[in-house]
């Protein structure tokens, strides 16, 4: 048992307000499915809904669909998942026992809009919670951390972004929370994998092979496999795999990107999906495991998922996948998916500046007492 959950349970067992025990319950079940014990969230989830489905308290049913987002996302993605904070959102605002609930909610809106690429939103969220945040909000703080590193760290100002994940990680470690100690970790070498991936695109030199890039991923399933987080077993094999890529070992990169855990993201992240399935297509040429008529197959069921709906960074990196299987057997289409992921690409880059503007301006919003922590 965790520290948290420890921490949590032993507040539920003395706490005599009936309201207030729920909502650490509460607290407890998300931790839960940040970790993927979904069965344990599902069963605070449907006590709490029993309990009080004739006794309604704005706060509670905010922090009940805060709840089921954070599991629908987990379990689904934030398609799934942002209709529940929305409504998590409206109820929170006319709780006046809610304390830290509305910033939570801004923190965790801030961090579906990044996953998104809503860029717009992200500036709204982030300047709404850090000018409510408070400096025993843990849970909060640990969260907008995470989004601000994530941030920075797209954005390549990676010393910027170090600091972040120290305030994430000591807002974590205050309160004994693994989960989101993990997902500290986890989203700190993915997105360094990503710009390794999104500079390979213009053929800039990195060193993909390094051993700190390698040593980073395999800490972070580890710890992952330390502390029992089941929540997205197939992020790792992804990092992994696209390691391997990058490092033109081909063998092991699609001995990766189709293991299990990597399969069947179209739904819950069809971005992710695309990178894959265009990234599988090129191992499997290099080594000769497909024909050309085959890629062509391939890339004609994945062809349609160059929308528009898809990040621009991640069409960049999944059309020059095509482009690459392509340019063994026809100039042709080599250009035509070489185009589309330079066009993307440029895209992206006026986007990078936009989140560079927006993460300047919200953090003009810092509270004195987290200025001292950068």
């Amino acid at each position: 048992m965790s520290r948290f959950e420890f921490s949590k349970k032993h507040q539920i067992e003395i706490e005599e307000d009936s309201l207030r025990k729920a909502l650490i319950d509460l607290e407890l079940a998300r931790y839960y499915a940040r970790r993927g014990e979904f069965t344990k969230c599902k069963e605070i989830i449907s006590k709490i809904r029993e309990s009080y489905k004739n006794n309604y308290f704005a706060s509670l049913f905010s922090a009940l669909n805060l709840t089921e987002g954070i599991l629908d996302f987990v379990e689904q993605g934030v398609g799934a998942a942002l209709p529940k904070l929305q409504r998590a959102r409206a109820l929170s605002v006319g709780a006046r026992d809610a304390d830290e609930l509305p910033v939570l909610i801004f923190a965790w809106l801030a961090n579906f809009a990044r996953i998104q690429t809503d860029w717009g939103r992200l500036h709204e969220y982030l300047i709404s919670c850090l000018t409510l945040v408070q400096s025993h909000f843990h849970e909060t703080l640990a969260r907008i951390s995470i989004v601000i590193a994530d941030s920075l760290q797209e954005i390549e100002e990676y010393d910027s972004a170090a600091k972040w994940y120290m305030v994430a990680r000591d807002a974590s470690l205050s309160v004994g929370d693994d989960a989101t100690m993990n997902a500290m970790l986890h989203n700190r070498i993915s997105i360094r994998v990503y710009n390794f991936r999104i500079a390979a695109i213009d053929g800039n030199l990195v060193d993909f092979g390094s051993r700190l890039a390698k040593l980073e991923t395999e800490s972070t399933e580890n710890y992952s496999l330390y502390i029992g987080d089941s929540s997205m077993p197939w992020t790792h094999a992804l990092i992994s795999g696209q390691l391997s890529l990058l490092s033109n070992s081909n063998q092991a990169a699609l001995q990766l990107l189709e293991s299990p855990y990597a399969k069947g993201l179209s739904d819950k992240w069809p971005s992710v999906e695309l990178m894959r399935a265009a990234d599988v297509v090129r191992c499997k040429f290099e080594l000769g495991l497909i024909s050309s008529e085959l890629v062509k197959c391939e890339v004609d069921r994945i062809r349609k998922n160059f929308s528009s709906r898809i990040a621009r960074g991640d069409v960049a990196i999944a059309a020059n996948s095509v482009a690459i299987a392509f340019g063994k057997f026809d100039k042709l289409e080599a250009k035509h998916f070489s185009e589309i992921s330079q066009s993307a690409l440029g895209e992206y880059y006026v986007e990078r500046e936009i989140v560079r503007h927006h993460i300047c301006d919200a953090l003009s919003f810092l509270p004195k007492w987290l200025m001292v922590k950068i």
